[in-house]
Order: C-alpha cells, then sequence, then structure tokens
C-alpha cells in the first residue's frame, strides 16, 4: 500500500491501515510505502523522504534516487497487487503499474477535479475536468487557492499528468456511491466499489454529560458548514448545551472570532487536532454529533463512526453523507446552509429521549448492514483477484 502517510492517522490513512489489518487477518501480507510515519510505524514498511512531494522540479538525482528506492522495496515484497491511497508523481505510478497490477483508492475527488474539491454538487464543477476547469474558475472560484493564472494553469498541467498514469492502473476504487458516480461522469470506466470499513464497537452503557454535549469532528474549513452551526447555537441561548470542536484548518480564526460576536465563548471549546483514539472517546460522550456541510463528501467517516457507537447525528442532505444517515431512522439530513432547520432539528433531538433510543437502535445496525468490515474485505478482494487474473490471462 502506497499513502504520503504510514502509521495511525485519521480519514484515508485509517482507512488504509484497517483495510490492511483486515488482509492481515485473512491471511495476506500488507507491506507499506510512504514519506512519513504518524503513530506507530507498521514492520513491513520503508519510508521514501520526498516521495509524496516529488514532482518535475525535484532535481533528476533526487528522482531518480526515490524511484530507485521504491523500486527495490517493491522488487522486495514483490507484491500480487500495489494499492495507491493517493495519486503521486507520474514517474512513480508508472514504474509501479508497468511492474505489478495497480489499483488507486479515490478516498478524495482528487481524480476527477484539480482543486480537489468538486465544491457544488452541480454547475461548472461537474462537466469533464481538465483544461475547461480555467473556465469554471470564472464561476466557482474554486482554484482561487492558487496566487495566479499561470499557477492555475500549472497545476491543471500537473493534473493532467497524474490522470493520464492513473488511466494506466487496473481500477480505481470508489468508497461511496457518490465518488463512483463522479468517476463515470468524469469518463473513468474501470471503476469499482468499495465502500470504507465501518467497525461498531462493543456497545455499554454511554457515560452522558449532565450539560448536553454537541461535538463536531472535521477539517476547520468553509464547505464543513462549522459557521452555519454557530449560527444556529447563537438563537439556542436559552438551552443548556455545550459545543465541542475537534479539528484544526484555516477557518479557525473566522470562527473564533464568529464564537466571540455571538458572546458563546463559555459554550464553544476548540481543542484543535485531537488523536483518533481521544476523539474516539469525546464522541461516545456526545449527544449529537453535528456535521452541518455546504459541500459533499466523498465518504464522511466522522458520521459513520459517530452513528456505529449509537450517537445521534445531525448532518447535511449531500452526498455521501446521505448514503451513511438515513433521514429520521439515525439521524437527520437538513438542507445545506440552512441554520434554521439545523437549529430545529438540534432542538428536536435534545428534547426527545425517544428519538435519541431510536437513533441509538439504529445507528449500529445500519453501519453493519452497510458498511461492514467483511464486505470491505470481500470487495477488496475481489478487485485484487481481478487485477491478478488479467495479469494471468495476458501471460
Amino acid at each position: 500500500m502506497v499513502s504520503p502517510i504510514v502509521g495511525d492517522a485519521f480519514g484515508q490513512e485509517r482507512v488504509m491501515r484497517d483495510s490492511a489489518r483486515l488482509l492481515e487477518a485473512d491471511g495476506h501480507e500488507v507491506f507499506f510505502l510512504g514519506e512519513r510515519a504518524l503513530g506507530t510505524l507498521p514492520a513491513r514498511s520503508l519510508l521514501v523522504p520526498g516521495l509524496s512531494k516529488l514532482n518535475r522540479f525535484t532535481p533528476s538525482a533526487n528522482a531518480r534516487q526515490i524511484e530507485n528506492d521504491v523500486l527495490d522495496f517493491a522488487a522486495a515484497a514483490h507484491p500480487d497487487v500495489v494499492h495507491f491511497v493517493e495519486q503521486f508523481d507520474p514517474r512513480i505510478m508508472n514504474a509501479l503499474s508497468r511492474r505489478y497490477p495497480a489499483v488507486l483508492t479515490a478516498h478524495t475527488v482528487a481524480p476527477t477535479c484539480p482543486a480537489s474539491g468538486r465544491v457544488t454538487t452541480n454547475g461548472a464543477c461537474q462537466s469533464k475536468s481538465g483544461w475547461s476547469c480555467l473556465l469554471g474558475h470564472q464561476q466557482q472560484k474554486c482554484l482561487s487557492h492558487f496566487k495566479n493564472d499561470f499557477y492555475r494553469a500549472h497545476a491543471i498541467y500537473e493534473y493532467q499528468r497524474k490522470r493520464a498514469a492513473t488511466r494506466r492502473l487496473n481500477f480505481i476504487l470508489a468508497n461511496s456511491r457518490y465518488t463512483e458516480n463522479l468517476l463515470h461522469h468524469d469518463g473513468w470506466s474501470k471503476v469499482r466499489f468499495v465502500p470504507n470499513p465501518v467497525f461498531v464497537p462493543n456497545l455499554s452503557k454511554r457515560e452522558v454529560e449532565a450539560v448536553p454535549l454537541l461535538v463536531t469532528t472535521s477539517r476547520l474549513h468553509p464547505l464543513k458548514g462549522i459557521g452555519t452551526l454557530l449560527d444556529a447555537l447563537s438563537g439556542l441561548k436559552d438551552r443548556r448545551w455545550q459545543l465541542w470542536v475537534c479539528g484544526e484548518g484555516p477557518e479557525r480564526a473566522r470562527l473564533e472570532e464568529k464564537v466571540q460576536n455571538y458572546d458563546l465563548k463559555d459554550r464553544v471549546r476548540f481543542l484543535g487536532q485531537v488523536a483518533y483514539e481521544k476523539a474516539g472517546e469525546i464522541v461516545s460522550k456526545a449527544t449529537v454529533l453535528l456535521q452541518p456541510n455546504v459541500g459533499p463528501e466523498t465518504f464522511g467517516l466522522s458520521v459513520a463512526e459517530a452513528s456505529s457507537r449509537g450517537i445521534s447525528v445531525l448532518t447535511s442532505n449531500l452526498p455521501a453523507l446521505n448514503e451513511i444517515i438515513e433521514d429520521g431512522v439515525n439521524g437527520f439530513l437538513c438542507p445545506p446552509g440552512d441554520s434554521h432547520t439545523l437549529r430545529d432539528r438540534l432542538v428536536k433531538v435534545l428534547e426527545s429521549s425517544e428519538l435519541q433510543k431510536r437513533f441509538a437502535e439504529n445507528g449500529p445496525r445500519l453501519m453493519r448492514e452497510r458498511f461492514s468490515p467483511a464486505s470491505h474485505l470481500e470487495a477488496t478482494l475481489a478487485v485484487y483477484r481481478e487485477c491478478t487474473d488479467t495479469l494471468l490471462r495476458a501471460a
């Protein structure tokens, strides 16, 4: 498995580690190739400095050294399949995919978007990606984080290079139906649906806070909609509640200012980046987990994990969050950016122990049905077998 980060982390790296553990428990050997470690480094691992930062401007001697290190490690491991967790420089992807069957899991929309954003569920950025994205930017401003048109053009050029390398892989794996549809819409044909595994813990009697605890766990980015949540909570000052915000990001200063302006500083705590295990402990104490996105997610792991713990979830009616939460069954889906509906639904949950009980019972059941580790393992192995069968037929 090839990933920028190896070890214990959040998001796609966490899914990679969970997937690897399932494979190992099933009797398969898994090797890890990355650039840096976070937490405990797996035994069969190699860290290659500069691996994920390799680009056209990397000095040729350094680039050759990185490529040689990667190929030497692969030759020693002799993998049946190389599984990329993220797109890398085309030289790395091509070097490995020419020698071994290879797949990529699209944990983000990077294979379909130079900005890795797909900021709306309709409009310009739903057309096929590429140089047309410069025109789409005129409407969506989705490439604004690049300094000027030169940098935007360079980003699209690099995107096209990675896209060409990705097309040489055996398959690209989609972790949600939304991602699968997006890939098909953008012209990808060799797509396989492999949903993320969600582990349902053994649920004991939960430790409930005396004051209702509201929790949000996400990167502090405009698309996560934390500002909408604060707007909703500003109208609930007459009620008892506290909000813990787990995560870091570019929105933090603006959100802290908003808390100050709403006079909520005694109610809202910004905890910063929290270790995975600690975040799980916090979510387990929550009355409600809120993820009021104004933009889509390729999956929504924090939402799925909260529901697996029997926590009531309020999120937006957006892909792929609406593949995880069934409105009125294991949580509520709210219109994105609608603070009034979010507030009303939150009050409804806080006032109804019966509703909380229903969500607590249905959440773990739905997660087992839709995202069981066993089904993830089965789908992953089916793709791997398809890769190796193709190789045998070609031979």
